[in-house]
């Protein structure tokens, strides 16, 4: 529940690469 929170600032940011694909994982294992 913690490393969501990140990924999602580090969409804010800009970073939507590798991060967006992390999301997507970690979404699923949820």
């Amino acid at each position: 529940i913690g490393r969501i929170p990140v990924m999602a600032e580090e969409k804010i940011i800009g970073i939507v690469t590798k991060s967006d694909i992390f999301t997507v994982i970690e979404l699923r294992e949820v």
